[in-house]
């Protein structure tokens, strides 16, 4: 950490109480100086710092834009002490491609990447992911999932769906979707994907981590895009994210939730809420599987998040993998 992120930190830990110059020059080892030109930077990066004789510095708000001492600061505020490993930079190229090069580094139990712009962005099946909205957010969490099987990999999926969609509920007043299985659709348009990676170790045998990248679409219009993805896509709060929105605070709850799950992850407590909200069930839908296009009706998930299918021979079919592809536009309808 550089002396502004050293100084954002112990303010925001201080949770609205002053600083004095003096102590923070103390603490950080610097001069009263340094710290007052740390102050200024962080003015000059949109937080509001008031400064009072005999006091000190007192944090009022925050910077609307992404940082890791935010993020750290409401991710321990909800589930404690975690060794996350962040980085956060204004764009990035895909949060996924770069969170592999950084694993074959890191030793952290958990890394954290996260951008407000994707150049490069990317969904299943190798397609490119839209990320040119005004407000998005782009993030990729790896876990390292001790013991766990590898047939319980494709169930972070659902996991992080599950987190993703109790967090924006908390902000918005109606219900999302989730399309089966990566997609969450609110008021009948997507504003989340989200791509599983499994990283393995060949000489091991087992899962040495599980990458999880996710993008929100926060506010702005889709007037640059192409006809397919204005046709689908939409944002969680329209044109414009409220005043009072905080996009590290966000972000970390949406982190907690999977971190919680994670922890716990052998009682499948996300389970429930993401059957809840499983699009289409009832109705009927055309999919492509290993380049047939083929269509029955959606009669859930079993436990293991395989969708069920009954076919109009009466027959249920069970889908899972990448190789099965649902359009979005037909769920727009449903």
């Amino acid at each position: 950490m550089n002396s502004q992120q050293k100084v954002l930190d112990h303010l925001l830990k201080a949770d609205g109480a002053y600083l004095s110059g003096q102590k923070l020059a103390e603490i950080l080892g610097v001069s009263r100086n340094a710290i007052w030109k740390a102050i200024q930077a962080l003015k000059d990066q949109g937080y509001q710092i008031s400064s009072t004789p005999n006091k000190g510095y007192q944090l009022e708000s925050l910077s609307d834009d992404l940082a890791p001492q935010q993020i750290d600061h409401f991710l321990k505020q909800a589930v404690g002490s975690f060794d996350i490993a962040y980085e956060v930079r204004p764009s990035m190229s895909s949060t996924n491609d770069l969170m592999k090069e950084a694993l074959a580094h890191s030793q952290a139990d958990y890394l954290l990447y996260a951008t407000q712009q994707q150049t490069k962005g990317r969904g299943r099946r190798g397609k490119a992911y839209y990320c040119n909205l005004a407000e998005g957010l782009y993030f990729t969490l790896a876990l390292r999932p001790h013991q766990v099987k590898l047939q319980d990999v494709p169930m972070y999926t659902i996991l992080a769906a599950t987190a993703v969609v109790e967090t924006i509920e908390s902000y918005v007043d109606d219900q999302c979707e989730i399309k089966w299985v990566n997609d969450i659709f609110y008021h009948k348009r997507k504003i989340t994907g989200i791509l599983s990676e499994m990283i393995s170790s060949i000489e091991a045998a087992d899962t040495s981590a599980v990458m999880i990248g996710i993008g929100i679409n926060l506010a702005g219009s889709f007037e640059d895009s192409d006809p397919a993805v204005r046709e689908v896509a939409g944002t969680i709060f329209g044109q414009e994210t409220p005043e009072d929105f905080n996009i590290n605070q966000f972000l970390a709850q949406i982190v907690s939730r999977i971190l919680t799950y994670h922890a716990n992850f052998d009682d499948k407590a996300f389970f429930p809420l993401y059957k809840d909200r499983l699009m289409g069930v009832g109705k009927e839908v055309s999919y492509q599987y290993n380049g047939d296009w083929q269509s029955g009706i959606i009669v859930g998930v079993n436990p293991e998040g395989q969708l069920i299918i009954a076919k109009a021979n009466g027959k249920k079919e069970i889908l899972y993998g990448q190789d099965i592809h649902f359009s979005s536009q037909q769920f727009r309808n449903l």
